[in-house]
């Protein structure tokens, strides 16, 4: 778990992250070796022996307080970067749409088709207005804003049409397509990776291994879209 503080919002400082990694890693060494120490101590000095284990309590302590400081000062900073960013006109998350003087821009395009009063952020290259749904500067062709719909990272949807990479896919049957895992789709009529139709897959028994993404019907498997006979 220690792994993830390298991926924390406030994990700006690259000496502090390895310092917590490795302080947190190598705990119970420290544990086994303040340990040792002591009973030696101990059999020495009785009293004595109290003032290791003390002293490591009393410096955690102090190494918590510092730490959380710090990170309140990082957050600060986040915050602070966030603020700068809505100044500037960003939206969401990302550095690439935003609003400034009711004009909408794609990084450094003008959208001018764009409405500025009901532009609204998807994700870092997708947004839409009342009118139109954009990826990056560009309008995505017979797409309805409304009841526009993202699936995953290949995959949208609206009403009317499916779109893999923001394009209409067309040719299947909209009412009993399905987006499957590893690039893989079907309707009633075909079974097709990314694009491309796969000859003669059976949609009714064609299924997906999660684990490694290999594929069956009831006559063929298929990796990658390429069609091996389950005999073979």
């Amino acid at each position: 778990m220690s792994i993830f503080i390298f991926d924390a919002p406030s994990s700006n400082s690259e000496i502090k992250n390895y310092i917590l990694f490795f302080g947190m890693n190598s705990y119970p060494l420290i544990l086994l070796l303040i340990a040792e120490i002591n009973a030696r101590v101990f059999i020495k000095l009785k009293y004595a022996a109290y003032i290791l284990p003390l002293s490591s309590i009393i410096l955690m302590f102090i190494g918590y307080l510092n730490i959380f400081g710090t990170d309140e000062n990082y957050q600060s900073e986040f915050l602070s970067e966030l603020e700068k960013k809505k100044e500037k006109g960003y939206i969401g998350f990302c550095d690439s749409y935003r609003i400034k003087n009711d004009s909408v821009f794609y990084k450094d395009f003008y959208l001018k088709k764009a409405n500025y009063k009901t532009f609204f952020y998807l994700d870092c290259s997708l947004a839409k207005d009342n009118n139109f749904v954009f990826f990056g500067s560009d309008i995505i062709k017979d797409c309805d804003p409304n009841t526009f719909q993202i699936i995953n990272e290949l995959w949208a949807k609206d009403e009317r049409n499916f779109f893999y990479e923001n394009k209409v896919f067309d040719g299947i049957d909209y009412n009993t397509f399905k987006v499957l895992e590893a690039n893989y789709s079907k309707d009633k009529n075909n079974v097709y990776y990314h694009r491309e139709i796969i000859k003669d897959a059976d949609p009714d028994s064609f299924i997906i291994d999660p684990t490694t993404e290999i594929a069956s019907d009831k006559i063929n498997h298929y990796k990658q879209g390429k069609k091996k006979r389950k005999n073979q």
